[in-house]
């Protein structure tokens, strides 16, 4: 195995995988094929300000074959021979695993996981879209407004009854009768407001 590194033209190396130079812009794009695998050089133009793409075709090679779909019903019959070519090249230079190794034979897998992912996500977005759902976060910090507005109303109690409570000389029953009220009136308030947060 030479550790020379081989740069061809992207023309060429969509030659050499069977599919046309716009799949090999688009895997760029997509990062199928790393950046690290592309470089660009300067040619010709009326200013020089033309590019050619160059690929580092070791590396692009290794992206190409560990990203290749088996289950792809688009790829040509060439582009499938091309990966099982390379595929082959690059295990026997040891690059690559032999085959049946988890790395080579894992696109399928990777690919459910992910869908699957993705399908369980738009499923909770639309529970929380329906108002089925709701972030934790969101319901610890209004339990934690909540329970700050109770404590504060209960302690702002005193101050409001004292004069009353001062007023009924005594009276058990009178006193009894007050707290109630005072009470009644601060957890009817904030039922109140709570609600109109909820809606």
């Amino acid at each position: 195995m030479s550790d020379q590194i081989e740069w061809i033209q992207l023309e060429d190396y969509a030659k050499s995988v069977g599919v046309q130079p716009e799949a090999i812009q688009y895997a760029i794009k997509q990062g199928r094929i790393p950046l690290s695998a592309v470089t660009y050089t300067k040619v010709g133009g009326r200013n020089g300000n033309n590019k050619r793409t160059l690929i580092n075709k070791r590396e692009a090679d290794i992206a190409w074959v560990e990203t290749a779909d088996p289950t792809s019903h688009n790829r040509t019959e060439r582009g499938r021979e091309a990966v099982e070519r390379i595929k082959a090249e690059l295990q026997a230079d040891g690059v690559l695993p032999a085959s049946g190794s988890s790395k080579v034979n894992d696109y399928a897998e990777t690919k459910r996981k992910y869908e699957h992912t993705r399908t369980l996500k738009a499923q909770l977005e639309l529970l929380e879209y329906q108002g089925k759902l709701v972030q934790k976060d969101k319901v610890y910090k209004q339990l934690f407004e909540a329970g700050q507005q109770l404590r504060d109303a209960i302690l702002g109690l005193p101050l409001l009854i004292k004069r009353k409570l001062a007023q009924c000389g005594g009276d058990e029953f009178e006193i009894e009768k007050i707290l109630n009220e005072e009470l009644t009136n601060v957890l009817s308030a904030l039922t109140e407001i709570y609600n109109r947060k909820l809606q």
